[in-house]
């Protein structure tokens, strides 16, 4: 029978026939008094509204029913069971949490099948303990509320259970408000509301704070820039979108350095009900380069990092809190981590489409808790270039099985301004989720149909395979954008590459992207998710807009005669600014304000170039 499940059961046993739930008097049946489980009980009466139309009532019984749907507590070696017979559905486990998750795997199949549901019945157990989502809400984009309660649901449907968001300058420090002006940060209270959502889904909210590195928005500030590593006035220079990725460090020979993330790190852990912590005090690019040099020569940076970074990790420990850290700095002193306190997770970060397993094997053999970190390959691109991540997430994936880390946690960053889209994610934010949950990983073009039916309502099971594509379009990204733009230094290597690239490249591809767009205009009648189907659609005109971008650029920058761009300068101008105008629309459904003006001006910055051709 053609069903599609994410992540895949461990044991399905399909049996004949199909259950038919009653479109009337559909009971959702809570056995025994298991108040707890009136949460699941009620997520799965909204999605049978939603995906069926139909209303159910929600009851307490203390026997089971034999028409209609039977949540139960009861001893289960597995997480739960789920048996789909002639009139009933029964979901038991032995917690709350199982009752959810086998909730979750009822509704995908309501998704796909309605009311009538092939009788099956399902033994499942996850495969990881932590299985994870990290997202960036620091590079300018900040989320709503709203849209951080849509990510944990959309989250726990595919029974994934831990959420960090990455914040430097994000979040509203009352004992710091210079920090934040301007940038519309997470308040304490939108983090509590969070927290208590995520919980009830079955998601802990982990905090996440930069400590040590990628400080650049806090000692640019007048207040704190002696606190730097680097000797500079950083509070004169030009605001830079690179710098704010790559820099800035601390300066761990002075005690107001660490004063300043106790007090931040004091305001912050209240909010959570998590016993864990990350620090981050990764790409720690700066240290030993500046002040410290002298130090550094003496003791080595290894030394320096790991003094700095067990006067965090005290810090938080005194808390009662179990920390963890991205792992990138130590693992070029791996001699170093025996020197380090005990239990901690360390993050092991790769996000290239063939990464290196030496890092898993450095970690396993020092005998140190590991979480392997993949990423869904959104970052500086209008669309994720989804091949690579979903190579990368496999294959890290399998490390850890290999390496029995406790867990995955798949990231989302976004670089040089946020411009990808969050729906552009979510290919590999379900991917992460069905291989962390698994025994082995969903073979690829079994998951592109599962996802294309299950999330987007795609009959045809072609959707991803379309995203996969739009994903192979990427020839001129966000940073290159943003390097043309503003003249970066590091754009030459780029614009020699665009120089060299044969013109039916980029014809070729806007052909191609195109027809895609035809199709996915045409799938977004039927689709739930409205907003993601219309974030697949500007991705896709973006990125035909920028084959076009880079014809003008080959026939007039580089003075290619031989050059036929398929529309004109002015075209090219006109639908930049309505694919700007569109972004911002775009944006304002999911996010705050907060720095939007970064892409923007980015976009209108292309806009202003391709005047220059005019001239």
């Amino acid at each position: 029978m053609n069903h599609f499940l994410l992540p895949t059961p461990n044991q399905i046993s399909q049996k004949t026939g199909f259950t038919v739930l009653p479109s009337q008097s559909l009971g959702i049946h809570i056995i025994g008094k298991n108040n707890d489980l009136f949460f699941s009980a009620q997520n799965l009466k909204n999605h049978l509204k939603k995906m069926a139309n139909i209303e159910t009532n929600i009851v307490s019984t203390f026997e089971e029913n034999k028409l209609g749907i039977n949540l139960k507590l009861e001893k289960t070696k597995e997480n739960y069971q789920l048996d789909i017979a002639k009139n009933f559905v029964n979901i038991k486990a032995s917690n709350t949490e199982g009752i959810f998750y086998g909730v979750q795997t009822l509704k995908q199949l309501i998704t796909q099948y309605g009311l009538k549901i092939p009788q099956m019945s399902i033994k499942d157990s996850p495969a990881f303990e932590l299985r994870g989502y990290y997202h960036d809400i620091t590079r300018s984009k900040v989320p709503t509320l709203d849209t951080l309660k849509e990510l944990v649901e959309r989250m726990s449907y595919y029974k994934l259970n831990h959420l960090q968001l990455y914040i430097e300058h994000t979040f509203a420090f009352q004992c710091l408000p210079e920090l934040w002006a301007g940038k519309d940060p997470l308040t304490a209270e939108e983090i509590l509301e969070l927290d208590e959502f995520a919980q009830k889904h079955f998601v802990e909210l982990v905090p996440s704070l930069s400590t040590f590195g990628h400080l650049y928005e806090l000692i640019r500030l007048p207040k704190y820039e002696h606190l730097n590593e680097l000797n500079i006035k950083a509070s004169e220079l030009p605001h830079s979108l690179k710098h704010r990725m790559a820099h800035y460090t601390l300066d761990v020979s002075q005690n107001e350095s660490f004063e300043v993330v106790q007090k931040m790190l004091k305001e912050f852990i209240p909010l959570f009900k998590s016993k864990q912590f990350n620090i981050c005090c990764d790409e720690t690019f700066d240290l030993g380069k500046g002040k410290n040099a002298k130090l550094a020569e003496k003791v080595g940076k290894g030394q320096l990092y790991v003094n700095f970074l067990t006067k965090i990790i005290k810090e938080v420990q005194k808390y009662e809190l179990q920390p963890m850290f991205w792992g990138d700095i130590i693992l070029h002193s791996p001699e170093l981590i025996k020197k380090l306190p005990k239990d901690l997770i360390y993050l092991n970060w790769c996000y290239n489409g063939n990464p290196s397993e030496e890092p898993s094997k450095a970690f396993a053999k020092n005998k140190v808790k590991q979480v392997l970190c993949p990423g869904v390959a959104g970052w500086n691109n209008f669309m994720n270039a989804i091949n690579i991540a979903s190579a990368n997430i496999t294959k890290m994936t399998d490390f850890a099985r290999k390496y029995r880390a406790l867990g995955i946690l798949n990231t989302d960053w976004g670089d040089y301004g946020h411009v990808n889209m969050l729906a552009n994610s979510f290919h590999g934010l379900i991917l992460g989720a069905a291989c962390s949950w698994s025994q082995k990983n969903p073979e690829p073009n079994y998951f592109d149909k599962a996802i294309s039916n299950i999330e987007w309502q795609d009959k045809s099971g072609k959707l991803a395979g379309y995203l996969r594509e739009i994903g192979d379009s990427l020839h001129y990204s966000i940073r290159s954008c943003y390097g043309w733009v503003n003249q970066c230094e590091w754009q030459a290597q780029v614009e020699t590459k665009i120089r060299e690239t044969s013109p039916v490249v980029y014809s070729k591809g806007k052909a191609k992207l195109q027809a895609i767009l035809v199709k996915l205009i045409d799938m977004a009648q039927t689709s739930k998710h409205s907003q993601d189907m219309q974030e697949f659609i500007w991705s896709t005109r973006t990125l035909i807009w920028i084959q076009d971008l880079l014809l003008l650029k080959k026939r007039f920058e580089f003075q290619q005669k031989n050059i036929k761009p398929l529309i004109t300068t002015d075209q090219a101008i006109l639908e930049g600014l309505e694919i700007t105008k569109a972004y911002e629309k775009l944006w304002r459904v999911r996010n705050k304000e907060s720095e939007m003006h970064h892409t923007r001006n980015t976009l209108i910055g292309i806009c202003q170039k391709l005047e220059s051709f005019n001239k």
